[in-house]
C-alpha cells in the first residue's frame, strides 16, 4: 500500500510539473514582476515536493526504527525464556534417576526443601512470560509445551510429597513415569533451543550473554 501511494504521489507531481512548464511556456514572462511570481511559484512547488519527499523519507526511517526494536525486544524475550529453561532443566536434572528399593533417595530428595523448589521458581517465572508475545509462533509453541510438561512434573512431585515419598503403587510404575517425563522435558528444551537459535537476532544475543558469563 505505501509503494502504491508513493507511486501515485510521484505520477501526480510529474503531471502538475508538466502542466506548470507548459503554463509557463504558453505564458512566458514579460517584465521583472511576472518573472519575480513565477519565480515564487516554483519555490513554493519545490518545496512542497522537498517537504513531501524529507517527511516520507523520516517516516519509513522511522518504520525501520520501530521493526529493528520489536524484533530486539522478541529476540531478548526469548533469551529470557532459553535462560529459564536452561535454569530448569539444571533442576530437573537433579532429580534422581531410579527410585531403590525403600525409596530412600526419592524421601530424601522430594522432602529437602531445597531440592526441588527451584522448579516452581521456575516454572512461576515461565507461567508470567507473555507467551502472545513471542514470535514465531513455533518458538512459542515450543515453549508453551515445555511449559505444560514442567507442570506435570511439578504436579507429580507434589502429590509424592504428599504421599510421604512412597509412589503411592507400584514403584517400578511411579519411576517410568517419573522418568518419562523428564526425558520428553529434555528432548522438549533442546526443540525449543533449537527452534530459537535460527533467529539471527536471537543467536547473537545468547552467545554476547554466553561471552560474559565465561569471561
Amino acid at each position: 500500500m505505501d509503494k502504491g501511494r508513493t507511486a501515485c504521489g510521484v505520477a501526480l507531481g510529474i503531471v502538475a510539473g508538466l502542466v506548470l512548464i507548459g503554463v509557463f511556456i504558453w505564458q512566458l514572462p514579460k517584465d521583472s514582476v511576472q518573472w519575480a511570481a513565477w519565480i515564487q511559484a516554483f519555490g513554493v512547488i519545490f518545496s512542497v515536493i522537498a517537504a513531501w519527499k524529507i517527511g516520507n523519507r523520516q517516516a519509513k526511517t522511522a518504520l525501520i526504527h520501530a521493526e529493528k526494536m520489536r524484533r530486539r525486544y522478541q529476540a531478548e524475550l526469548i533469551v529470557s525464556c532459553m535462560a529459564m529453561v536452561d535454569s530448569a532443566q539444571s533442576n530437573w536434572g537433579d532429580i534422581p534417576g531410579q527410585y531403590d528399593a525403600d525409596f530412600t533417595d526419592w524421601r530424601d530428595y522430594v522432602g529437602a526443601s531445597t531440592a526441588w523448589k527451584p522448579l516452581i521458581a521456575d516454572l512461576d517465572a515461565m507461567k508470567s512470560t507473555p507467551i502472545h508475545e513471542i514470535f514465531p509462533y513455533d518458538v512459542a509453541v515450543a515453549f508453551l509445551t515445555l511449559r505444560s510438561k514442567l507442570t506435570e512434573l511439578v504436579n507429580g512431585l507434589n502429590l509424592l510429597m504428599a504421599d510421604g515419598g512412597r509412589g503411592g503403587g507400584d514403584a517400578y510404575e511411579v519411576a517410568k513415569a517419573f522418568l518419562g517425563i523428564k526425558e520428553a522435558l529434555t528432548e522438549q528444551a533442546k526443540e525449543f533451543d533449537e527452534q530459537a537459535m535460527r533467529i539471527p537476532e536471537v543467536a547473537s544475543i545468547w552467545a554476547g550473554e554466553m561471552a560474559s558469563a565465561t569471561s
